[in-house]
């Protein structure tokens, strides 16, 4: 049994999640040899139906009512449309395991979580790229509101650092697809140079992290099943 989510499945994982209503992250105190199987068969034998696309995801449907919950390793989110499966679900478990609340949904694989008045949530990824930032000597840079694909500089000289560059950009497509889709498209278009990056190229990853350091505190707003549409809007 393999709970390890790529990329592009925890980004589809966070907007199931992000569509109910009450959402909280517990562990389970014990890392014991295959306790990974113990949680799946708790989980199956109450009614949850595990994912056939995403190995992390547990969903059940009761009275009208969704629940999911994704496992990474022994820590899960649980998110359900009605707080009383919450109350039901601890106990469940607690008869098996030991569960620790850790209080509601703050942060999960370098994605960060915020709750307005309203109820809204807003999913980010500050503190993850300005690691990045760290990272790749960038922390410095200058801020800016450019981005890659719409200003080429045409320097062909061979990059002094292909590993760098592999590794800025294997980070930029987590950021994307997650919380800052406005970089997608730079971001793909410099992706397709990962085997023979020029200079210019380079350049335009860091055109992208400066653009990133810019606009560092846009979230993306994240509304609960009953509204209408997602937006990103900066806060």
């Amino acid at each position: 049994m393999k709970s390890t989510c790529d990329s592009q499945k925890a980004t589809k994982l966070m907007k199931t999640i992000m569509s109910a209503n009450y959402r909280k992250v517990f562990m389970v105190e014990t890392r014991s040899q295959g306790v990974e199987q113990k949680i799946d068969d708790v989980l199956c034998r109450n009614g949850f139906t595990r994912s056939e696309n995403n190995s992390c995801l547990y969903s059940l449907y009761k009275n009208g009512d969704w629940t999911h919950i994704t496992l990474h390793v022994n820590d899960f989110i649980f998110a359900t449309t009605n707080p009383s499966l919450l109350n039901e679900f601890e106990d469940r478990m607690n008869e098996v395991f030991t569960l620790k609340n850790l209080g509601n949904l703050k942060y999960y694989l370098g994605m960060q979580f915020d709750r307005d008045d309203d109820g809204i949530f807003s999913m980010h990824q500050k503190t993850y790229t300005e690691e990045k930032l760290r990272d790749f000597g960038l922390a410095d840079c200058r801020p800016s509101v450019d981005l890659a694909h719409q200003k080429r500089q045409e320097v062909e000289e061979d990059i002094s650092n292909k590993e760098v560059y592999g590794r800025a950009i294997e980070s930029l497509p987590y950021i994307a697809t997650n919380a800052r889709p406005d970089i997608a498209v730079g971001t793909s278009i410099l992706s397709r140079r990962v085997e023979n990056p020029k200079e210019a190229d380079w350049i335009g990853v860091k055109r992208i992290f400066q653009y990133l350091k810019k606009t560092i505190d846009k979230k993306l707003r994240l509304r609960a099943i009953s509204e209408i549409h997602n937006s990103i809007l900066p806060c």
